[in-house]
C-alpha cells in the first residue's frame, strides 16, 4: 500500500469512526430516523424468514436493503446498530475517496485533509448519515455524476461516459430522491455531451448515456411484474415513504432550491470566472440546473422528501468543482474559502428545515433528550412480548425496528396468517390490527377480519388501544 493510499484509509477510518460515534450519541439521546427504523425492520423480518422472496426482490430502494441485510448476515449480533454502522462505513469510504480525489488534483496533504474535513463535517452530510445508508449512497452517485459531467466535455473519454451511466444507476437505486436526480439530469446532459457528437448523432449520444440506467430500470420493472403481476408494484411505498416526512411544501421547495444554490459558490465561480468557451462553465451550469430541477420535480410529484435530503446533493457537486478547479486561471486558495461558505450554507439549511425528522435531529445535536415522533408505535412495541405475535409487519416494519428483533413475529406472509385466513380463526398469543378509519386504512389482518379492530376476537382481551393500532392478547387458559 502506497503512502497516499494509507493516508486516505486513515482519513476515511477517522471520518467513519467519528460519524459512528455521533450516530450512537444521537441514538442514546432518542433520535433514530423513521426511515432507518423502517429499513431495519424489513431487514430483521427478511433475516427471520418473515418476508417472502418476491417482497425482498421488489424492495425499493434495493441497495440500502441489500447492504444492511448482508451486514446482519455477516455480523448476526448487529441489530439496532446495523443501520448506523452501514451509514458510518459508507461515510468512511466517502471520506477516503474525497481525500484521494484532492490529492490527485494536486492539493497538499494538509490541504486535502482540510477540504475533506469541510465536506464531511457539513451538517447536511451528517444529517444524511443520520437518515440512513440510502442518502449516503446517493452522495456516491451524485459525486460520480458530477465528476463525469466535468470530465466528459473536457477529456471526451469513454471512462467518463461509463461513470455517468453508472452514477445514474447508483443514484436511482439508492434513494427515492435519486430517481428525481435521474429525471432532473435528462435535459442537463445536453450541456455536457461533446457538441460535435450532439449535433451529428443526438439520439445516439443520449442513448449511450441513458441505456444502462434504462435497461436496469426496465429489468427491475420486469422483476416486479413477474413476481407481483404489477410492474409498478414498488412505487406506492417508495413514493409515500409511509409517512416518514411531510410532503415537500412550497416553503420546503424554496429552502431546497435556495440551499442548493447557497451550497454552490464553487459552481458560480466557475460559471462567471472560467475562461470563455471553457467546458468547465457548461458542466457547472448543467449541475446547477440539475440541483434546481430536482426539488421542482419532487414538489410536482408531491414526494415526501425533506428539504435537507435535496439540498445535500449540492455537496458532491462542490467536491467535483474543487477537484477540477483551474488553479492556473483562478486563485488556488479559493476552494478553501468557498467550501467554508458551503459549510455555513449547510448549517443554515439544517437550521431552517422545519420537517419533524430534522427538528428532532437538531435537538439530538444539541445533546438534549429527543421526544418520540411515534409515541403510539413505541407504546405498542412494548406490549409485543408474546411467543407468537400476528401482525401485518409489511405495513409497519418500523415497529420491528423499534423492538430490535423479529423474534415471535408472525407476519402477514407467514404460515400462521395463511392458516388464520383459511380457518377464519386466530391462534396467536397476540394479534395487532390497524384502524380502518386511519389515513392508511385497514391492514391485511383488518381486511381479513373486518370486525377485529372494534370488537376484538373470541378468547382475546384488549391490551393496547391507540388511535391507529389495537392489540389483543389471548386470555389465560384459552385453547389454541
Amino acid at each position: 500500500m502506497s503512502a497516499r493510499s494509507f493516508t486516505a484509509a486513515l482519513v476515511g477510518l477517522l471520518a467513519g469512526a467519528t460519524v459512528f460515534a455521533l450516530l450512537l450519541h444521537w441514538q442514546a439521546a432518542g433520535f433514530q430516523s423513521l426511515a432507518g427504523l423502517h429499513l431495519l425492520g424489513n431487514v430483521l423480518l427478511a433475516r427471520d424468514g418473515q418476508l417472502s422472496l418476491e417482497t425482498q426482490l421488489t424492495m425499493f430502494p434495493p441497495l440500502s436493503f441489500m447492504i444492511v441485510w448482508a451486514e446482519t448476515v455477516v455480523f448476526p449480533a448487529l441489530k439496532a446498530q446495523a443501520v448506523l454502522l452501514s451509514s458510518a462505513m459508507l461515510c468512511a469510504a466517502l471520506g477516503a475517496i474525497i481525500f484521494m480525489l484532492m490529492r490527485r488534483a494536486h492539493y497538499s496533504i494538509r490541504g486535502s485533509i482540510a477540504l475533506t474535513l469541510l465536506v464531511m463535517a457539513n451538517p447536511l452530510v451528517l444529517r444524511a448519515a443520520a437518515d440512513g445508508p440510502g442518502l449516503v449512497l446517493l452522495l456516491f452517485g451524485m459525486l460520480a455524476l458530477a465528476l463525469g459531467a466535468f470530465g466528459l466535455p473536457r477529456q471526451q473519454r469513454v471512462n467518463d461516459l461509463i461513470l455517468i451511466s453508472l452514477a445514474l444507476i447508483l443514484a436511482s437505486f439508492a434513494h427515492i430522491a435519486g430517481l428525481v436526480v435521474a429525471l432532473a439530469s435528462l435535459p442537463c446532459l445536453a450541456l455536457i455531451i461533446p457538441k460535435r457528437q450532439l449535433v451529428a448523432y443526438p439520439g445516439a449520444a443520449f442513448l449511450v448515456l441513458l441505456f444502462p440506467v434504462l435497461f436496469t430500470l426496465a429489468s427491475f420493472l420486469y422483476v416486479n411484474w413477474i413476481f407481483t403481476g404489477e410492474a409498478l408494484h414498488f412505487l406506492p411505498n417508495a413514493m409515500l415513504q409511509q409517512g416518514f416526512v411531510e410532503a415537500l411544501t412550497p416553503e420546503g421547495l424554496l429552502l431546497a432550491i435556495g440551499g442548493s444554490l447557497a451550497m454552490s459558490p464553487l459552481c458560480f465561480a466557475l460559471i462567471f470566472y472560467a475562461l470563455p468557451g471553457s467546458s468547465l462553465r457548461e458542466a457547472a451550469l448543467a449541475l446547477i440546473m440539475m440541483l434546481c430541477a430536482a426539488p421542482l420535480i419532487a414538489f410536482a410529484l408531491r414526494l415526501e422528501i425533506a428539504p435537507t435530503s435535496l439540498a445535500v446533493m449540492a455537496v458532491p457537486v462542490a467536491i467535483s468543482c474543487t477537484v477540477f478547479w483551474p488553479k492556473e486561471q483562478l486563485n488556488p486558495q479559493a476552494p478553501y474559502l468557498l467550501l467554508t461558505v458551503a459549510f455555513a450554507a449547510g448549517t443554515v439549511v439544517c437550521a431552517l428545515d422545519r420537517s419533524d425528522e430534522t427538528t428532532r435531529w437538531r435537538i439530538a445535536l444539541g445533546g438534549k433528550a429527543v421526544p418520540s415522533s411515534q409515541p403510539e408505535m413505541e407504546q405498542l412495541a412494548s406490549h409485543l412480548t408474546g411467543k407468537s405475535i400476528l401482525v401485518d409487519a409489511g405495513a409497519m416494519p418500523a415497529i420491528v425496528g423499534i423492538r430490535g428483533s423479529a423474534a415471535g413475529v408472525e407476519s402477514a406472509e407467514s404460515r400462521a396468517f395463511r392458516m388464520a385466513q383459511i380457518n377464519r380463526q386466530i391462534n396467536s398469543d397476540i394479534v395487532v390490527v390497524r384502524n380502518p378509519d386511519s389515513g392508511s386504512g385497514s391492514d391485511l389482518i383488518g381486511r381479513t377480519f373486518p370486525s377485529l379492530f372494534e370488537e376484538g376476537a373470541r378468547d382475546y382481551t384488549l391490551i393496547f388501544a391507540g388511535t391507529k393500532w389495537r392489540a389483543y392478547a389471548r386470555r389465560n387458559g384459552a385453547s389454541s
